[in-house]
């Protein structure tokens, strides 16, 4: 009883975003397609698991896109830098996998284009609006508060007992700790930053977010979504000119860890031990991932023009088809060659140019800004774990919508309205404002 109520209460909230906040919906499809998954087969209903997709996303065409405005925001998207990289990257992956690869490159090409292309055009084309990015930012922390709860609700006998067995919770939940994790540091990141925009009431709220958002970090075990947060934060006081701040927000952040400490035995916490193993030298190996870049400059003078191939770094190194070198300048340059490293450049130059511009403009930009943090921490994570086409697909996600975000920033056409932002950032895709 309790499952199908909390069902229907995402399904709930996903059409009532569908039909009268599209940035709901677009955050559950973008970034929540493992919850989706997760509730259905729960269920019983795996079958259906795609309707939100089939049956929803045409009906929010239908109801919140202009034709007109569209041809031109798709003639601007092929334009824009980031695009162009992302699209390089598809077509040199396509050619190779057609014209020299086997049954590998060409499975790999079909991964890379469902679900990870098309998540990019979709965050690309439909995230042109600023009521979108609110709710986009919205949506980040409801489902991301609901993924955790979903998980906890079925297995309350012991939580921290479950987060310890890291295989287990892959294989019963369909969702990696380490995309758990990367999920929760998300939700932590932007209730961290909404805390600098928000009143009193909003605050407290945020502060539980920050609070639950934290423990299920610590749960995960993940360290590379902490250290891409910590990191964004860094980065968003020191652009922000909030350097003065970063001491006293240190401070609420310490006071917030205490409270985890104090009331949820940090102590056990598999985050918490894995660190802490990072002191013992016989256990130091299990951390470093220097061999990769070993790896990566023998053989970079021999495919830096063509690369590897789709998936050439299992294929052809590790012996592993399904292996990567969990760092996305190591992959996108030794399988993709001279084609990556331009495609990348492109993508996480323009991308931070693009950060950064937002940063130095003033509050009325909020949820622009705070989307951004939410790439450059993703960007961040691709450091770490992941490959294109397994565990990175947020990344790009964020990357489309970083395409609408560059070129509001490129406009010249910037005169504000009385709310201090841009009247054509209410009205390009969507009637509502």
């Amino acid at each position: 009883m309790i499952e199908i109520a909390f069902f229907l209460t995402v399904m709930g909230i996903v059409v009532y975003g569908c039909f009268r906040r599209p940035g709901l919906y677009l955050a559950y499809i973008l970034f929540f397609q493992n919850l989706n998954n997760m509730f259905f087969e729960e269920m019983g209903l795996e079958i259906f698991r795609y309707s939100t997709t089939a049956l929803l996303f045409p009906a929010l065409i239908v109801l919140h896109y202009g034709k007109k405005d569209f041809g031109k925001i798709t003639s601007q998207n092929f334009k824009n830098g980031i695009s162009i990289g992302f699209v390089l990257l598809l077509i040199y992956m396509g050619f190779y996998a057609l014209l020299v690869g086997e049954n590998h490159e060409i499975s790999f090409l079909m991964s890379f284009i469902f679900p990870v292309a098309i998540l990019f055009m979709i965050a690309a084309v439909f995230s042109f609006n600023v009521p979108v990015y609110k709710d986009i930012f919205f949506g980040v922390l409801i489902f991301g508060l609901l993924t955790f709860v979903f998980i906890s609700l079925f297995n309350i006998s012991g939580v921290q007992d479950y987060y310890a067995e890291r295989g287990v919770v892959g294989q019963e939940t369909g969702m990696s700790v380490i995309t758990q994790g990367r999920m929760a540091g998300l939700m932590v990141l932007m209730a961290f930053l909404g805390i600098f925009y928000s009143n009193i009431i909003g605050r407290i709220i945020l502060v539980g977010f920050l609070i639950v958002g934290l423990y299920w970090l610590f749960l995960s075990g993940s360290k590379g979504p902490l250290v891409s947060m910590l990191s964004t934060i860094l980065l968003y006081l020191f652009y922000r000119g909030q350097k003065k701040s970063v001491l006293k927000w240190t401070l609420y952040v310490i006071g917030i860890l205490l409270i985890i400490v104090i009331n949820f035995d940090i102590g056990n916490l598999p985050l918490y031990e894995r660190i802490a193993s990072i002191l013992e030298p016989n256990k130091i190996r299990s951390i470093q991932r220097y061999y990769r870049w070993i790896v990566f400059f023998e053989y970079l003078p021999s495919h830096f023009i063509t690369g590897l191939g789709p998936g050439g770094w299992g294929k052809h190194i590790w012996n592993s088809l399904e292996s990567y070198p969990h760092n996305i300048i190591i992959e996108f340059v030794l399988d993709y060659g001279i084609v990556g490293f331009v495609s990348l450049l492109l993508m996480s130059g323009i991308g931070y140019i693009t950060l950064i511009n937002l940063l130095k403009e003033d509050k009325s930009y909020k949820y622009l800004q705070v989307i951004a943090c939410g790439w450059v921490y993703y960007f961040i994570n691709t450091m770490f774990s992941g490959g294109i086409i397994d565990g990175n697909q947020p990344f790009f996600a964020f990357t489309g919508i970083m395409v609408g975000l560059s070129i509001f920033t490129k406009r010249s056409d910037r005169s504000k309205d009385e709310k201090g932002i841009p009247p054509y950032m209410y009205k390009t895709i969507y009637k509502y404002k």
